[in-house]
């Protein structure tokens, strides 16, 4: 496997330079932690033959596993830096599936702006949960390899030292000392409030970040292909949105009544009261930071630098009043 890996790296690059690296420092790890025959035994960098008919083959089964996910790590990399790449020499246009491609390929065709805009509208989109085997990895499992992730783009960056380099070198090597000890994988089917752990974790944490970041990669990519971006203006879908979050906020005041029993004012009267008290005075300072915001996102628009300048620090200095407001409550 020794010479194969040194084969595809001739061929295809540098994301199985990268597995290489991964997976010396996963020997390291390895050796360092008194496991010398399985070190010896990592795929595509040893040259030898896993052995399973030892005692070691759970282990070694657990040293493949982190093996593979290692290699996807390395060619998942590989596939971002290249589209990236190719944006940056060939522009937005240059990747294929991507919105950019297509807005030039509509644009191509010479069909209207307008059309593309009132088309969008129609397309409905749903994220779904399915039972992916990935999910049957603990989530501290599923976090680590994203930080390995992290870590695997941090060292494309030219700018740090060799120094540097050796440090994000070790962090490495600490994050594959963790998930070597580390359970891998659910032995037990996990508890129904695990898994709706994990379902919420996905609405709070991960679809509104998602959301946000495609919402911006279609208006960049709409604007570089010359259209006017006020046709990307939806204020039926902000309506939806809107009515989402207030559908979601009665939800989970219900739940709470049911979880806890009693409202607020009654289980906790002085915290009810100081809320209360901050809640009026923050009603006009939330008023005036989403002016503010509506502003400094027109100034953004008309390249006027100077207003958008003073517009952000009042916008910045209104987030600071609202934090000092909520102090500890939350």
């Amino acid at each position: 496997m020794e010479n194969l890996l040194n084969e595809v790296k001739v061929r295809i690059g540098k994301p199985y330079g990268d597995l290489e690296f991964l997976l010396e420092c996963f020997s390291e790890v390895l050796n360092e932690n008194n496991e010398i025959e399985l070190a010896a035994q990592v795929p595509w960098i040893s040259g030898n033959e896993p052995d399973f008919s030892t005692e070691n083959t759970e282990k070694l089964l657990h040293l493949f596993s982190i093996s593979f996910q290692l290699l996807n790590l390395a060619e998942v990399n590989g596939a971002v830096q290249n589209h990236r790449s190719r944006q940056g020499k060939n522009g937005l246009e240059s990747v294929s599936g991507m919105w950019g491609n297509i807005f030039s390929d509509l644009k191509s065709k010479g069909i209207q702006e307008e059309t593309i805009a009132k088309n969008l509208e129609k397309v409905h989109a749903e994220p779904v949960l399915t039972a992916h085997p990935t999910e049957a990895k603990r989530p501290v499992v599923l976090a680590l390899y994203r930080q390995l992730y992290l870590l695997l783009v941090k060292r494309e960056n030219s700018m740090y030292t060799s120094h540097e380099q050796e440090e994000i070198r070790q962090d490495i090597k600490q994050i594959l000392h963790k998930l070597w000890f580390i359970g891998e994988i659910f032995i037990e089917k996990p508890a129904v409030e695990s898994e709706l752990e994990n379902v919420l974790y996905y609405f709070y944490k991960v679809f509104p970040e998602m959301l946000h970041y495609l919402n911006y990669k279609l208006k960049q990519a709409w604007g570089k292909a010359g259209f006017n971006p006020d046709l990307l203006e939806d204020k039926k879908v902000k309506n939806e949105i809107l009515g989402l979050l207030l559908t979601e906020l009665e939800l989970t005041r219900k739940t709470m009544l049911d979880l806890l029993g009693s409202p607020s004012k009654e289980r906790r009267k002085n915290h009810y009261y100081s809320t209360q008290l901050r809640a009026e005075a923050l009603l006009p300072l939330h008023r005036q930071q989403v002016s503010l915001l509506k502003q400094w996102r027109k100034a953004q628009k008309s390249d006027n630098n100077g207003n958008h300048d003073f517009l952000l620090h009042n916008l910045l200095r209104s987030i600071n009043v609202i934090a000092n407001a909520l102090g500890t409550t939350g």
